[in-house]
C-alpha cells in the first residue's frame, strides 16, 4: 500500500494515485492506469508511454525494460550463456528475480551462495502532478506475500548480505516532455519505507526493488561489452559495414584517415550513427575496445593495429570521452614505433584532468550501464543482459580504467607530463539544462549534476578539463551524448574530407620534396557503401 503527500505554497496535501498489487508491473500496465488519471493538458505525456510499450528493441522486444525483472530474468540469462560473459562468473535467473556470483564455480560440492539478488516487488503506483512540488513524501508499506519473498530469498543469501529497498521510478514531465528515471534509496520507519524527491507537473510510474547484496570486488573487465556492441551493430548494419572496426580491417594505404576511439561503457557505433552518412568523407575506422581494463593496455593495442593495418599520409586519431585519453597514449606509442605518418588527435569531451564522477565509486557503474545501453528519442532502451548488470553489480571500487579518470591519479599526471600538445586539439561544452535534453533520459542529470558542482561542465566532464590539452576550441552548449550532433562539429568532420592543397608542382629533374618517409601513392576514388574511400592506382 502506499501513502503519498505533496508540499507546495507552505503546506502539505495528499496526492490522488493509483495502485495496482499482486502483480508484476510493466509498461502496458502502466499505460492503461495512466490513462484513467492523466487529464487533457497533460494527455501529450501519454505518448512517450505509448511508445515504451509498443516500440521493440533488442532480444524479444525487451526494449525499454519498463518491466519486473521476473518477466525478463530468463531473457538475461539466456543472454549472459550466448555472449559467454565470464567462466568464473554467472548470471541466474531464480525465483521471480536475478542473482549474481562473481566467483563461480560450476562443480563446487557446495552451492555457491550469490553476491547480489534482485527482484521487484508486486505492485505498480501511478502518481498524476497537477503542479510543480518543492517535495513528495513517498510511503509504502509491503503486503505480506511481497515480505514472505524477502523471507525466501534470504534463505540464499549470508549474513554479510544487505537489504536494501528503493524506489525506482520514471517521471515524464512538464510541456517539453522530460524524461526523467530515479532511483531513491527507501529509509525504513517500523513496517514501512520512505522516501522524497522533487517533481514537476506531469507523472510518475514508480517499482520497488529489492536488493540483497555484499561487498564484491571491483570488477576489470566490462561484461556489458560484447552485447552492446551486438545491438548495436544490428540496429545500425549500415555504419557497421561502412565504417569497419579497424582489428577487422585489412590492410590499407589511402591519403588521409580517421580513427574513431569511443568512451566509457560504449561502443563507436552509438556516435558514428550521428555523423554517418552525411558527415563521413575520408576512409574511417571504429577502434572497438573494453573500457574497463587498464588505460595503457586500450592505447596499447590501437597503436599496434594502427601501426599494422593503416598507413596514411594523415592520420586523425579522433576520441570521445575517455577515448580522447586511449588516443594520446596511442599516439605516443605510435612515435615510440617510429610511425611514419602524422598523426593528429582531436577529443571530445575529454577528461584530460580527470572528472569529479569518478569518486562517487561503485555508484558510477550502475549508471554507466543504464547510459551505455541506446537512447532512443528521450526513452532508454537496454538489452535485459545490460539492464540486469545495471541492478547486479555493487562493487566497492572501480575497474583500473575508470580508476585512471580520478582528477589525482598518478596515471593522468604522468600522460599530462610527457604529452606533446602540438597537432592536438579539445572540444568541451558546458551543458545549459534550460537549453534542450541531455539524452542521458537515466536518472543522470541530478546525480550528476550534484557531482560535478558549480564549474561549466558538459554533465560528465568539467570544461576545464575537457579543454586541458592541445589547441582548444570554443565552448559548446551540448551535453556528454551529444557532442556529434552539433553543428560545429559536424562541419569540422567535414572539414576533413576537403579538397588538399594542390601540390607544387617539381621541375623536370629536381628531387621531390619529402614527404616524411611515407612513399607516394598515385590514389583513385573508390566509393564502399556511402563511404568515399581511396586506393592506389595499378602500376
Amino acid at each position: 500500500m502506499w501513502k503519498i503527500a505533496g508540499f507546495s505554497h507552505g503546506e502539505w496535501n495528499a496526492i490522488r494515485f493509483l495502485e495496482r498489487t499482486g502483480v508484476a508491473p510493466s509498461s502496458q500496465l502502466a499505460l492503461a492506469m495512466a490513462q484513467e488519471v492523466v487529464d487533457k493538458n497533460q494527455s501529450h505525456l501519454l505518448g512517450y508511454l505509448r511508445e515504451e510499450v509498443s516500440s521493440p528493441f533488442g532480444p524479444l522486444g525487451f526494449g525499454t525494460l519498463r518491466e519486473a525483472i521476473e518477466l525478463w530474468s530468463k531473457q538475461a540469462e539466456m543472454e549472459f550463456h550466448e555472449f559467454n560473459v565470464a567462466s568464473n562468473t554467472k548470471i541466474e535467473a531464480i525465483d521471480e528475480g536475478l542473482a549474481y556470483y562473481g566467483t563461480y564455480t560450476a562443480h563446487a560440492s557446495t552451492r555457491a551462495v550469490p553476491d547480489t539478488l534482485v527482484w521487484h516487488d508486486r505492485t505498480l503506483v501511478m502518481v498524476p502532478i497537477d503542479r510543480d512540488f518543492e517535495q513528495l513524501t513517498i510511503e509504502y508499506e509491503p503486503d505480506l506475500r511481497d515480505e514472505n519473498r524477502v523471507i525466501r530469498m534470504q534463505q540464499s543469501a549470508s549474513p554479510d548480505h544487505k537489504l536494501q529497498t528503493i524506489f525506482e521510478w520514471r517521471g515524464y514531465f512538464g510541456e517539453r516532455s522530460a524524461i526523467i528515471d530515479g532511483w531513491n534509496a527507501m529509509r525504513s520507519r517500523a513496517k514501512n519505507f520512505l522516501t522524497t524527491l522533487r517533481a514537476k507537473s506531469g507523472f510518475l510510474v514508480g517499482f520497488v526493488l529489492r536488493r540483497l547484496s555484499r561487498p564484491q570486488k571491483a570488477i576489470d573487465r566490462d561484461p556489458t561489452y560484447a552485447p552492446r556492441l551486438s545491438a548495436m551493430s544490428a540496429r545500425y548494419p549500415d555504419v557497421a559495414r561502412d565504417i569497419p572496426e579497424l582489428g577487422a580491417a585489412p590492410a590499407t594505404q589511402c591519403d588521409s584517415a580517421v580513427v574513431f576511439v569511443h568512451g566509457t561503457v560504449s561502443c563507436g557505433l552509438q556516435n558514428l550513427k550521428d555523423l554517418y552518412p552525411a558527415h563521413i568523407r575520408i576512409p574511417t575506422y571504429r577502434f572497438e575496445h573494453d573500457t574497463f581494463r587498464p588505460l595503457d593496455e586500450n592505447g596499447t593495442n590501437l597503436a599496434d593495429l594502427i601501426a599494422e593495418r593503416l598507413q596514411a599520409r594523415q592520420l586523425h586519431i579522433v576520441g570521445h570521452s575517455r577515448g580522447g585519453l586511449v588516443g594520446r597514449v596511442a599516439r605516443e606509442k605510435l612515435r615510440s614505433l617510429r610511425y611514419s605518418s602524422a598523426v593528429n588527435l582531436v577529443t571530445f569531451g575529454t577528461p584530460h584532468l580527470g572528472t569529479p564522477l569518478a569518486q562517487i565509486g561503485a555508484r558510477l557503474l550502475n549508471l554507466l550501464f543504464k547510459v551505455g545501453g541506446e537512447l532512443l528519442g528521450m526513452i532508454p532502451h537496454a538489452t535485459p543482459l545490460i539492464a540486469a548488470y545495471s541492478y547486479l553489480i555493487d562493487g566497492q571500487g572501480l575497474p583500473p580504467g575508470l580508476d585512471v579518470m580520478r582528477e589525482n591519479s598518478d596515471a593522468l599526471a604522468l600522460l599530462n607530463s610527457i604529452g606533446d600538445p602540438a597537432g592536438c586539439e579539445s572540444w568541451g561544452s558546458q551543458f545549459d539544462m534550460n537549453a534542450g535534453a541531455s539524452g542521458f533520459g537515466v536518472e543522470i542529470e541530478g546525480v550528476l549534476m550534484g557531482a560535478m558542482g558549480s564549474v561549466a561542465h558538459d554533465l560528465v566532464v568539467p570544461a576545464s578539463s575537457a579543454l586541458a590539452f592541445g589547441a582548444a576550441r570554443p565552448l559548446l552548449n551540448c551535453s556528454h551524448l551529444s557532442y556529434f550532433r552539433q553543428p560545429e562539429v559536424q562541419q569540422f568532420f567535414d572539414s576533413l574530407g576537403a579538397p588538399a592543397v594542390p601540390p607544387r608542382k617539381v621541375r623536370a629533374g629536381a628531387a621531390a620534396p619529402s614527404s616524411g618517409g611515407v612513399p607516394h601513392y598515385p590514389l583513385a576514388q573508390l566509393r564502399v557503401g556511402n563511404v568515399r574511400t581511396q586506393r592506389p592506382e595499378p602500376g
